[in-house]
């Protein structure tokens, strides 16, 4: 082979490596390559796409429909700013593909007019402030575990012909001037143990942690608020003195001294008020009044619960409304149960009826007959005071909203009593 001819067969080789590597050229027979596009047709349909057909549809799919404004590869219609392939006339400013008329602004698909701009659930509630729940009160800023309550004007008591009736329950209005946050519980053992430093209850083991404390008296309960409050940096709402614990040991002021399992908290003391002329005005926690006891227990309801009318007012059978909101003899009488398990009422309060008896800071005292502002009657020692919300080993008639339980003094103690506390709310 001479110089020549084997240069032109050098050159016709690298030609044909290149193309090769390029996997878009195939080589005739003779000494030309002849370049086509990328498919495994004959047709020569290059146009200005990088697909291979000869439609002038130009996108990055191999078929001739005329679909092509979009990522897919069908004939559908539905190509106008979304990601999906279907038809459907949904398809303005959201990911899914459904026809619903709730694609305002967020990632949901609902009818409902909830969607507004600020949290992230789909219900029609007032509550979409600034947080995540679906809590009708307006609770930007209440503490963790609390709802708030807003004041308003109700009708204390029970009507007359109310199955289980007491005498002391006559029926009168009552207006609360101020809003409130509540726990949304009775006060654990769990937040018992970690704030006190010991839990005196009788359940400890039948129930744990997530159950009410009990076996706490009234001194022991004004001791936690006054505790919690400190840990929030807000200021006591009682001062106490004078404090017998319950091992008869006077510790005087230092009230914590009772609070262990060697002293078994408080029985007894004297107390007075830390700068202020009412519960109302304290700006730390607090017990609630009975009024407010009532007033949450009830959320605008004027039945005997607040789900309904009582129809059976002892253990057995069942009451179908009780049943659904609250442990008592009809569906528990072992011992105190684990919060929540039952249904809150309109105000996401649980537990306001049966359970655990909760201590409130009033004493006992008929009610005034005409209508009553902010009413509160201070706790004497050695007088009755008030116990709300019946209990797990209670008659349903005990557990109704307006039923008032007088017998105890302030240091009676038992494992179906407990508590729950409140925080007058900032003003506005």
């Amino acid at each position: 082979m001479n110089r020549r001819r084997w240069n032109l067969f050098f050159l016709l080789t690298v030609a044909l490596v290149a193309c090769a590597a390029a996997s878009g050229c195939s080589c005739s027979s003779g000494s030309e390559a002849t370049l086509q596009v990328n498919d495994d047709d004959a047709s020569l349909d290059d146009d200005a796409s990088p697909d291979d057909d000869a439609s002038p549809d130009d996108d990055h799919d191999d078929d001739a429909s005329p679909d092509d404004d979009d990522n897919d590869d069908d004939a559908s219609p539905d190509d106008d700013d979304d990601n999906d392939d279907d038809a459907s006339p949904d398809d303005d400013d959201d990911n899914d593909d459904d026809t619903a008329p709730d694609d305002d602004d967020d990632n949901d698909d609902d009818a409902s007019p909830d969607d507004d701009d600020d949290d992230n659930d789909d219900d029609a509630s007032p509550d979409d402030d600034d947080d995540n729940d679906d809590t009708a009160p307006a609770d930007d800023d209440v503490s963790p575990g609390f709802v708030t309550i807003p004041h308003g004007t109700f009708t204390m008591g029970s009507p007359t012909d109310e199955p289980g009736r007491g005498g002391d329950e006559n029926q009168h209005q009552v207006t609360l001037t101020r809003d409130f946050e509540m726990s949304i519980y009775a006060t654990l053992q769990s937040q018992f143990t970690t704030l006190m430093g010991w839990n005196p209850s009788s359940y400890k083991a039948d129930c744990g942690g997530d159950c009410p404390v009990e076996l706490v008296s009234w001194w022991d309960a004004v001791a936690y608020a006054n505790q919690l409050s400190l840990a929030d940096g807000l200021p006591p709402c009682y001062v106490l003195t004078q404090v017998v614990c319950q091992t008869g040991t006077n510790v005087g002021d230092d009230y914590m001294q009772c609070e262990s399992a060697i002293y078994n908290g408080i029985m007894n003391g004297a107390w007075t008020l830390n700068g202020v002329d009412t519960v109302y005005e304290c700006t730390g926690y607090r017990l609630p009044t009975e009024a407010e006891r009532e007033y949450a227990t009830r959320a605008d309801t004027t039945t005997a619960f607040y789900d309904g009318p009582i129809t059976e007012v002892d253990c057995s059978p069942v009451d179908p409304n009780l049943n659904t909101i609250g442990w008592y003899c009809g569906n528990d009488n072992e011992h105190v149960r684990p919060v929540g398990e039952k249904l809150p009422n309109a105000w996401s309060l649980y537990d306001m009826s049966g359970d655990v008896w909760e201590w409130v800071w009033d004493g006992y005292a008929t009610y005034d007959a005409g209508p009553d502002t902010d009413p509160v009657v201070d706790p004497a020692v050695g007088a009755a005071h008030v116990l709300r919300g019946g209990c797990w080993d209670c008659a349903a008639s005990g557990c109704r909203s307006a039923y008032r339980s007088h017998d105890p003094a302030l240091g009676y103690r038992a494992g179906y009593v407990g508590f729950r506390v409140v925080k007058t709310a900032p003003a506005p």
